[in-house]
């Protein structure tokens, strides 16, 4: 039972991820985890915790128990131009969520960065004395 469930968690993270086209870095990104990190809770090496899972569900703004499904129909023909324009909303709110997240990484680099050249001014203001 639990080999069973943990098999359909994994094809569903799998299968809920290429249907909305996020790469497993994009998607690690939103778990603040490294992309193996990640690829090892798709293939089923470590367990996803349900603290993962919830932020997923809001992510892909779809309920938990989508993740326990064994029969999920992903991308069941989208008919409707309705159903199409709240699609792209939805991928265009969890882009601004993706920028977010590369937003404040590149600004705690640039601090980084900042905090590294002031060190080398203050060595190299050392080694001249």
């Amino acid at each position: 039972m639990v080999k069973q469930l943990k098999h359909i968690i994994c094809t569903n993270l799998s299968r809920i991820r290429a249907a909305r086209r996020y790469s497993q870095r994009e998607v690690a990104a939103v778990l603040s985890i490294k992309q193996p990190s990640y690829r090892n809770m798709e293939v089923g090496i470590t367990y996803i915790s349900a603290i993962h899972l919830a932020l997923l569900a809001d992510f892909y703004r779809i309920p938990i128990q989508d993740f326990y499904q064994s029969e999920m129909e992903l991308d069941a023909g989208i008919s409707s131009s309705k159903e199409q324009t709240e699609r792209l909303k939805e991928q265009l709110q969890n882009s601004k969520v993706l920028l977010g997240v590369y937003e404040k990484r590149i600004e705690e680099l640039e601090a980084k960065v900042r905090r590294k050249d002031t060190k080398i001014e203050s060595l190299l203001a050392r080694s001249t004395l």
